[in-house]
């Protein structure tokens, strides 16, 4: 069987199926009963997080050593890192000497494991790698060189939790910052924030907590209204075929509410056209939709519509959104609500 490695850079958090990747140990320390690894590769460098069970004590970690996992559950914060369980989920490791040179793999996590002709040239390439040549230093490089530092390799993990906690306070506070001017941009106004980041709210996944009409929203595509007078009008009549201001005939676009986290007390929603997350794999149902806001969708045709929410949810979770460009329907000072319609924006997993 033949694997498909990611290279750092791409890495994408929480996506299925969990990719693998190789790495070069750059760092090395234990944080409580975990391994703490600092891999690199051509293109950049991530921590992993390496849980053990008690079958694999054998699996040891030194510097330079190649290291290849299967499987890996990549999380975004507070700094895109690797959790690797070892034996959970199909994952597994194997480490190679510095040199990659030896037939043997210096351990392994499972009783199997193959070593391809890609393999060998994945471990010829990171053997070969010179730090500081083309390599990129990235935020978890200075957080390797501070701890390093530091010193102090029996209170590693409080060092860690320390440095994530900051970088997490100082993300909130440039997000409070460049989000409350949101709250005092006035209804169709244009936006752009190609410097925000923001979470979707946990809610926005429950299956039962988002209902049909609650998570899809049908806009009116009106030229006059919505180019000329940055008009942003909804309906639930899935045959409205003219707009119910200027009687200009209209095209109806299938659009997803999505609530985003920003300040404590304040809130967000975003109208995301489905066309701006439609990717292969999601097969698109936006006739099923505005039929089923009709009422007269059958069963099945609604089926197709509650699936179609579901894969949409599944997709989305574990994303940010970024570079949001859109126009303000509404906002409120008192109620502290904003409603942007996004004309496009950067799904992220990363």
């Amino acid at each position: 069987m033949a694997y498909e490695y990611t290279k750092i850079a791409n890495l994408a958090a929480y996506r299925k199926p969990a990719p693998h990747l190789y790495g070069r140990i750059a760092f090395l320390a234990k944080y409580g009963e975990q391994d703490l690894l600092l891999l690199k590769d051509e293109t950049g460098s991530i921590y992993v997080f390496v849980t053990l069970s008690e079958s694999d004590e054998s699996l040891r970690f030194e510097m330079n050593q190649i290291v290849r996992i299967h499987r890996a559950m990549v999380k975004r914060l507070p700094l895109k890192n690797v959790d690797a369980v070892v034996g959970k989920m199909g994952c597994s490791i194997v480490v190679w000497p510095p040199n990659g040179s030896q037939e043997e793999p210096s351990a392994v996590s499972s009783k199997t494991w193959t070593r391809s002709k890609g393999d060998q040239d994945r471990i010829n390439e990171l053997s070969a790698l010179k730090w500081g040549s083309g390599t990129m230093m990235t935020t978890a490089d200075e957080m390797a060189d501070y701890m390093i530092g530091k010193r102090d390799t029996k209170r590693i993990r409080d060092t860690v939790d320390k440095i994530w906690a900051e970088m997490q306070a100082n993300f909130q506070i440039q997000l409070a910052k460049k989000t409350r001017g949101l709250f005092w941009t006035p209804q169709g106004a244009e936006v752009k924030t190609p410097q925000l980041e923001y979470e979707i709210v946990k809610k926005f996944f429950h299956p039962t907590r988002m209902s049909f009409k609650s998570f899809f929203q049908l806009v009116i595509d009106c030229p006059k209204c919505s180019e000329k007078k940055k008009v942003i009008k909804y309906t639930e009549n899935g045959k409205a075929k003219w707009c119910p201001t200027c009687k200009e005939t209209i095209q109806l676009v299938v659009g997803i509410r999505v609530p985003v986290n920003v300040l404590s007390g304040y809130k967000i929603f975003l109208t995301i056209p489905v066309k701006i997350i439609q990717t292969d794999a999601l097969e698109s149902c936006e006739n099923d939709v505005i039929e089923c806001f009709d009422r007269t969708a059958d069963r099945e045709t609604f089926g197709r519509a509650k699936k179609f929410q579901r894969s949409l949810q599944k997709f989305l979770n574990g994303c940010t959104i970024k570079n949001i460009e859109g126009i303000v329907v509404t906002r409120s000072i008192p109620l502290k609500t904003c409603i942007i319609y996004v004309n496009d924006c950067l799904i992220s997993f990363e």
